[in-house]
């Protein structure tokens, strides 16, 4: 997943000339100049955070820790939501649903786990009905996002929120965890 969900984010890439010819814009310097640190950003995040096969499955201690830090920041990103100018709210939402869909996608590659070991696992699991909560609330609060304000505020920052949630969710040990939040940290700083 550290290899997968940062190369999403390129997904940027496309979008940023596209939106411009769709919209008879021509792309601004700058704007090319943001995409090369993307790009960038996301080179080093391959890079340092050292991909390579995940665990099928979040242990314990991650889904306290994604409870003990998300729920917080999910909470102030929506009450911060709630005031202030349309891009400020559209970023706070946008924020919201990338680590909504972050979490989705860890619980999906449980799902996926399960799926393999017969329908009584599956049907019996927590994270098969907790993915279709998530999901819902990511969806929901993502199309909030886009009619909220302009699709550049909220985009990005639900297309890196997203990555940066589920690698961190995933990473194996405390070590792992460390590198994965050096690699956010880099790419970011």
């Amino acid at each position: 997943m550290l290899l997968v969900q940062p190369l999403l984010v390129l997904s940027l890439m496309f979008a940023l000339p596209l939106t411009a010819r769709l919209s008879g814009r021509a792309v601004r310097p700058a704007d090319w100049w943001w995409a090369a640190v993307l790009t960038l950003a996301v080179a080093v995040l391959v890079v340092v955070g050292d991909p390579r096969a995940g665990a099928p499955r979040a242990e314990t201690w991650h889904w306290v820790l994604v409870v003990a830090v998300g729920v917080p920041a999910l909470v102030l990103c929506l009450v911060g939501a709630r005031s202030g100018s349309p891009s400020r709210r559209a970023l706070l939402l946008g924020l919201a649903g990338g680590a909504l869909f972050g979490v989705g996608a860890v619980l999906t590659k449980a799902v996926v786990h399960l799926i393999a070991r017969g329908p009584v696992p599956l049907l019996t699991s927590l994270e098969l009905y907790v993915l279709v909560g998530v999901f819902g609330a990511a969806v929901a609060i993502q199309q909030l996002a886009f009619r909220t304000g302009e699709l550049q505020a909220s985009l990005p920052a639900t297309t890196v929120t997203e990555p940066a949630v589920a690698v961190l969710a995933l990473a194996r040990s405390a070590a792992d965890q460390e590198r994965a939040l050096a690699a956010v940290a880099v790419t970011s700083g």
